[in-house]
């Protein structure tokens, strides 16, 4: 058997949910496929395959959908042609009702059927021929029934409005069905690039590597991410960090794709390639977040897998027990059996959490907040505890060096010198300071870190290591040295020491400043929260709770190991129940991924945290933490709302068909406009704030 491979396709003309949930199924059931997602909101069809391409977009084409190998930036007109032009036959029918022009009239509602019916007819037909049934076959029956008993008009409004309502149901889930691609379509295409003599070239951003230089002149937007190498402007990222302010950029300062430089010229180093982008990091993992399903809605579609064969079977009773047991008159009971399948049609109920849950993604990216699937946006509302990093987290990690503490052995500039050669290679941000202090030395040899203890090496054949006092407890010895480091810490200073193997040479101090946002937000997270908010810190124990009285945090754990942390996790998911965890580098990662939630910081943070987590904060704005939470409560309310509508709207109508109150085009006219409202009301999440 050949290896399986993974196939992306884009389904076109894909009209409810349901449908696109045979269309799933149809395309598990092909040899040589072993997995299949259709995410009806992104019409996004993600294929695990061993069997060749042809044949499962064969399978597509045949159950009257087109394929597409990447999103379309626009829907075609076209599509709309046969649902109005059904529309206006149906009214000619309906204006030629007069006695002389019946039989005219019947002609137009025949005609009226058959343009709006037979995509209707054709997707029933090959659903059923898989063994299959959707709302298009109970379509299909009801019309048969209609013209059975001689309702040509019912049956024609019964066509017309279903593909009018999924006409106007897919304008509307195409905004939201763009927004990936319009998201991409923020980066130019085009890029100025720099040669070595600074001279300019029109190119291609995709063409572009890592390294080169570009220039982005005013008004233009930045088409790959980098570092500004010269130049100062003000430049609008809003797409990318949700930022609503400008923000300065200098030498030094990071730029990303799509955000568009205002006024001044920038030249900038690019940091990574086109396709590596933030921005299109950003559209593809959005677009991949729309096919992992939340738990609500994965109970929404297994229940839709056993209803609507629940709804054929009870329409049949509901026709033969009248007729069979009470001779009851056949094509009364027929009507009724018909109403029933078309009120019951499950559109409403089966989109009711999709198109929500696609709205909140799309609102959230729209503030620079990745969310990777519906799941962990359902999660995040419900957590009830949350746990801080430190360093790059609540505070800026932009650490600076404050003071230098020998024993006396080396001058203050050898012990720096010294400890920049052993963390030359390592990202940390206290490696970072003392590098930004001592430039351009010489990396050690046999350079290991040691995550949460620090790093050793060997300079002129001697070993040394740097790190946390725990990496050093055995060589300190409460000396002068020592009182001294210790003072320093009381102030908020961070310390590590750099030692050789058999005694301590001396210590380097940090400060660093909490974020300006971060005491506001944790005031209002405790308020949003049942359960504590929690620092937990490789820091030493003085310089955590320096920071943690600054902020208002009262439950400060400190001096953690990565493992460390990852047990603290587990005794706050014993007391609190769901927590999350919130981190940047990458001794927070094995925290992140066990935390029920693991959000990253998107810009400072590292690609492992990035990766471990399951939401990134692309611009570092912990104020979004309130706003995810209550978006989150917002969407799973939402949902609820329009699960009971649909429910409750199909239990009137049915009530109101047994009475005799209702007739098929307003059961069709019910079902649909459910449908609109259901979809209406998700996207009002698209404005939530």
């Amino acid at each position: 058997m050949k290896d399986a491979t993974i196939s992306t396709y884009y389904v076109s003309d894909l009209d409810c949910a349901d449908c696109a949930a045979k269309l799933e199924s149809r395309i598990v059931a092909l040899p040589g496929v072993t997995q299949a997602s259709l995410n009806f909101a992104s019409s996004r069809l993600v294929v695990r395959h061993s069997a060749a391409k042809a044949t499962i977009e064969s399978a597509i084409v045949q159950a009257g959908y087109k394929v597409r190998q990447a999103p379309p930036l626009a829907e075609k007109k076209k599509r709309y042609l046969v649902p109005f032009t059904a529309a206006f036959s149906f009214l000619v029918a309906f204006s030629l009702e007069t006695q002389p022009l019946a039989t005219l009239s019947t002609m137009f509602y025949a005609i009226a059927i058959l343009i709006g019916g037979f995509s209707i007819a054709r997707k029933a037909f090959y659903n059923l021929s898989n063994y299959s049934i959707d709302s298009n076959f109970l379509m299909v029956i009801a019309v048969g029934g209609a013209i059975f008993i001689d309702q040509w008009s019912e049956a024609a409004a019964v066509v017309v409005l279903f593909s009018l309502g999924h006409a106007l149901e897919h304008y509307t889930l195409e905004k939201t069905r763009r927004a990936v691609g319009n998201l991409m379509a923020l980066a130019p295409e085009r890029a100025t690039l720099l040669s070595d003599d600074d001279k300019q070239q029109d190119v291609d951003a995709r063409q572009v590597k890592p390294g080169e230089r570009i220039l982005i002149r005013p008004g233009e937007r930045i088409p790959l991410d980098g570092q500004v190498s010269a130049g100062i402007s003000a430049v609008d990222q809003s797409p990318i960090t949700g930022e609503s302010l400008p923000c300065e950029k200098e030498p030094g300062s990071l730029v990303f794709a799509g955000s568009l430089n205002q006024n001044g010229a920038l030249y900038v180093t690019v940091s990574s390639a086109y396709q590596d982008s933030t921005l299109a990091s950003l559209a593809r993992l959005t677009e991949e977040a729309q096919s992992k399903k939340a738990p609500i809605q994965q109970a929404i579609d297994h229940f839709a897998r056993y209803y609507t064969p629940c709804v054929i079977i009870a329409a049949t009773l509901t026709l033969l027990l009248p007729w069979l047991l009470f001779q009851e008159p056949f094509s009364l009971w027929l009507y009724k059996a018909l109403l029933l399948l078309v009120i019951a049609c499950p559109c409403a109920l089966v989109i009711s959490t999709p198109v929500a849950v696609v709205a909140a993604l799309g609102n959230a990216s729209a503030r620079g907040i990745l969310i990777k699937g519906g799941v962990f946006l359902e999660a995040f509302g419900n957590i009830r505890s949350l746990a801080f990093d430190k360093t790059g987290t609540l505070t800026h990690g932009s650490l600076s060096v404050t003071q230098v503490i020998t024993d006396g052995s080396l001058s203050e500039k050898e012990l720096l010198s010294l400890a920049a050669r052993l963390e030359a290679a390592s990202e940390h941000p206290l490696a970072r300071a003392i590098r930004n202090a001592c430039p351009d030395q010489t990396p050690a040899d046999d350079f290991h870190a040691l995550p949460g203890l620090g790093a050793v090496g060997r300079i002129a054949g001697e070993h040394y290591q740097i790190g946390s006092p725990r990496l050093v407890a055995d060589l300190l010895r409460g000396d002068a040295l020592e009182a001294s480091v210790a003072a320093a810490m009381q102030e908020g200073n961070s310390v590590i020491w750099l030692s050789n193997e058999s005694r301590l040479l001396g210590a380097i101090l940090f400060q660093d400043t909490p974020r300006p946002e971060a005491a506001a937000t944790l005031r209002e997270l405790k308020d949003l929260l049942p359960g504590s908010i929690v620092l937990l810190s490789g820091d030493q124990p003085s310089t955590a709770s320096a920071i943690g009285r600054q902020l208002g945090l009262s439950d400060i754990r400190a001096g953690l190991l990565p493992a460390e942390k990852v047990k603290e996790l587990r005794n706050l998911q014993l007391q609190h129940g769901r927590v999350a965890m919130i981190g940047d580098g990458i001794n927070d990662a094995p925290a992140l991924a066990a935390a029920d939630i693991g959000v990253a910081m998107g810009t400072g943070g590292s690609d492992v945290a990035l990766a471990a987590a399951d939401i990134a904060l692309a611009g570092d704005d912990l104020s979004q933490l309130p706003y995810l939470i209550r978006l989150s409560r917002r969407t799973m309310r939402l949902i609820k709302q329009n699960i009971v509508f649909a429910l409750l709207l199909k239990a009137i109508f049915i009530l109101a068909a047994f009475s005799g109150h209702a007739t098929l085009w307003m059961a069709v006219f019910a079902d649909t406009g459910a449908t609109l409202l259901v979809v209406a009301n998700s996207m009002r999440l698209m404005k939530a704030q």
